[in-house]
């Protein structure tokens, strides 16, 4: 790993303590909510705390998840990396195959109604 991959990283492993955290806190916000409600917060402002705070966990969540794979992909060597890109185009080429086949067989079954 070079210097430059050595400062992403550092960065990046940073960064995700803090949404861990963050993540951590929504969660035990959401788990107080179902367990004891609301408490004295107005109904009328109940789904809005609770989208909010749904909102920030999911955030931290795919924040986390992303920052896992590129820490992972600067951890990889290079030909790891083209076994991985190969991969993912015969994913791809599979994926889009099948759904030709799907989107042909919807047609043929709505033709035949």
């Amino acid at each position: 790993m070079n210097n430059k991959e050595k400062l992403i990283t550092d960065i990046i492993k940073r960064d995700l303590e803090g949404i861990v955290r963050l993540g951590k806190d929504q969660e035990k916000m959401l788990d107080d909510l179902r367990k004891n409600g609301y408490g004295d917060i107005h109904p009328f402002y109940q789904d809005e705390m609770k989208s909010g705070i749904s909102y920030s966990y999911g955030y931290t969540v795919g924040h986390k998840c992303l920052a896992e794979i590129v820490l992972e992909f600067l951890e990889m060597t290079e030909e790891e990396i083209q076994e991985h890109i190969a991969e993912s185009e015969r994913i791809a080429k599979e994926n889009k195959k099948y759904a030709k086949k799907l989107l042909k067989e919807i047609k043929s079954r709505k033709s035949e109604t």
